[in-house]
């Protein structure tokens, strides 16, 4: 009786130190697969709770750059979740492959990605480290210059007509 309940306790803990878990992978529209680690409601301090993705990422985590640049293509496909779930803030967090230390036991590094919708319903994306806003203006403004220089009209590029 006694070898058996060892062999069960054996098998067990055998079990929870595979790494091979139950995680999504999910194909971004650039072709790139990501794994869903998890999504999950959590709770900050004096805050409404937060949706949060966490994905594993082959992207170095000091490179946010990267990081940046592979969340905003995550983004729009977990913003629908969000949304339709009724959620103000979201966290995408970007983990870095576990790395063994010691039998069960594992480090790695994350980095997250807050939005935060504000009253007029826009996402705010400002902790992204990037100027999103100033970007859209230089934006606005080639437009209105190539607007003024005839090179488009209300919107479609202008070209020759055909005779």
């Amino acid at each position: 009786m006694k070898l058996k309940f060892i062999l069960v306790l054996a098998t067990v803990f055998i079990a929870s130190c595979s790494s091979d878990s139950q995680n999504t992978i999910q194909k971004l529209p650039s072709g790139k697969e990501i794994k869903i680690l998890s999504i999950g409601k959590i709770f900050l301090k004096k805050d409404k709770p937060v949706l949060m993705l966490k994905y594993q990422t082959d992207v170095d985590i000091k490179n946010v750059d990267l990081l940046r640049k592979e969340v905003e293509e995550i983004w729009p496909m977990f913003r629908i979740n969000v949304e339709k779930s009724k959620y103000s803030n979201a966290i995408i967090a970007a983990t870095s492959q576990p790395v063994k230390k010691f039998l069960i036991f594992s480090t790695n590094n994350s980095y997250n990605f807050v939005a935060s919708k504000k009253e007029n319903g826009i996402w705010d994306l400002n902790s992204w480290k990037r100027d999103y806003n100033e970007e859209a203006k230089k934006i606005a403004e080639r437009h209105l210059e190539a607007l003024k220089n005839g090179d488009i009209i209300s919107g479609v590029k202008s070209s020759p007509m055909a005779t």
